[in-house]
């Protein structure tokens, strides 16, 4: 993945971004709406995103991953506890 790939990823964000601000700062949304709005996000579109990413992605190399993170996570917990 190049420059340009990169790049394309986060691509969509940036003007969803922007409308927000937008929005905000022109006051078309009130304030107490914001809530509204960062409830969709974080818990209904983000898990959306994240659940067709993972089932596009290469199991084996995800769960390569989790099991070699497994450990530190661990020591991790054991050390905050």
């Amino acid at each position: 993945m190049g420059a340009v790939g990169a790049l394309e990823k986060p691509a969509p964000v940036v003007p969803a971004f922007g409308c927000g601000v937008l929005l905000a700062r022109r006051k078309v949304v009130p304030a107490d709406s914001s809530k509204v709005f960062a409830d969709y996000a974080f818990l209904f579109a983000v898990p959306c995103f994240l659940f067709g990413n993972i089932h596009r992605s290469d199991l084996a190399a995800l769960t390569a991953v989790a099991l070699l993170l497994l450990p530190l996570w661990t020591q991790w917990v054991a050390y905050a506890g």
